[in-house]
């Protein structure tokens, strides 16, 4: 779950976390660096130094998982996934490629022109992209829908 962009939980009686040291060993695949990533470096060593694991609550609170609600996690997934897929393709394939750069490391003054660079791309790309943009600048037009 930690390479995913997106994770969600639900309410339930289970744990998360990489408890490895509690059996001698480090979490493997990258699973300290991702995490350290995704809820902060020292908040992440803490919890694997410790092997200490959490419940959805604490790992909504901390930025791990998206905020709970009444709804089955598959049920959120579902509603997030469809969102995103009703965006235009070429938008959401330029944040996903920003975002993966900055996990890999990128300074923010190469994501500044990996940003420009993407929002060109957006714009020439015979998508909805221009069009909606065009219309906006014309007609003051709500663009977010």
């Amino acid at each position: 779950a930690l390479a995913c962009d997106i994770r969600v939980a639900e309410h339930g009686d289970y744990t998360l976390g990489l408890p490895e040291t509690r059996l001698g060993i480090v979490p493997g695949l990258g699973g300290f660096q991702m995490l350290s990533r995704i809820i902060g470096h020292a908040l992440a060593t803490e919890m694997v130094l410790r092997g200490r694991v959490i419940g959805p609550q604490e790992a909504a609170q901390i930025g791990l998982v998206l905020p709970l609600n009444d709804r089955t996690a598959l049920e959120n997934a579902l509603e997030i996934a469809s969102d995103i897929a009703a965006r235009p393709p070429v938008a959401i394939q330029s944040v996903k490629r920003m975002a993966h750069a900055m996990t890999a490391g990128e300074t923010v003054e190469q994501s500044t022109v990996t940003a420009s660079s993407e929002f060109f791309a957006c714009l020439t790309t015979g998508d909805e992209a221009m069009r909606k943009m065009v219309d906006f600048m014309q007609t003051g037009e709500d663009i977010t829908k």
